[in-house]
């Protein structure tokens, strides 16, 4: 995913979008990531955004630099805080 694109949206938006792609369940991408699928629901919903000790397994998940996803999460953040 180009990084521009990952930083234009909000982490949620992103983990969703890739999750539907890959036809993986919330269940899956959890494993995947190492955290349970509610709080994949959660993330996907804007209700938290990953905390930065999950930065670097989204970005080898999504295919784009650690930063990119620090700088999404902070714009779900803003969104969340609007």
């Amino acid at each position: 995913m180009p990084w521009e694109e990952l930083v234009a949206d909000t982490i949620g938006t992103l983990i969703r979008r890739e999750r539907e792609a890959s036809g993986l369940s919330q269940v899956e991408v959890g494993h995947r990531l190492g955290v349970a699928a509610l709080t994949v629901g959660k993330w996907e919903r804007g209700q938290t955004v990953p905390p930065i000790r999950y930065h670097h397994r989204l970005a080898r998940w999504l295919g784009t630099p650690s930063r990119a996803v620090g700088d999404a999460c902070v714009a779900g953040a803003a969104a969340r805080n609007s």
